[in-house]
């Protein structure tokens, strides 16, 4: 496999497909590109995650359904 995205042949194309990447991105309202820092940066989603977190969200887990 060839990786083209430094090959100069290719730039145009590398900056067409990154203009309609972000533009579906903010459209989409994708946290990564809408969010500063993205919320898929922290906790729960990464890193560690602290036991007051964990029991709240078993809190939530538990009660599921139960309405």
């Amino acid at each position: 496999m060839t990786n083209l995205a430094q090959d100069p042949g290719y730039e145009v194309t590398r900056r067409e497909l990154h203009r309609k990447l972000m533009q579906v991105l903010r459209e989409q309202n994708d946290p990564r590109v809408v969010e500063s820092p993205p919320r898929f940066e922290l906790p729960p989603f990464a890193g560690p995650v602290s036991e007051e977190w964990k029991i709240e969200n078993a809190k939530g887990v538990r009660t599921l359904g139960t309405n």
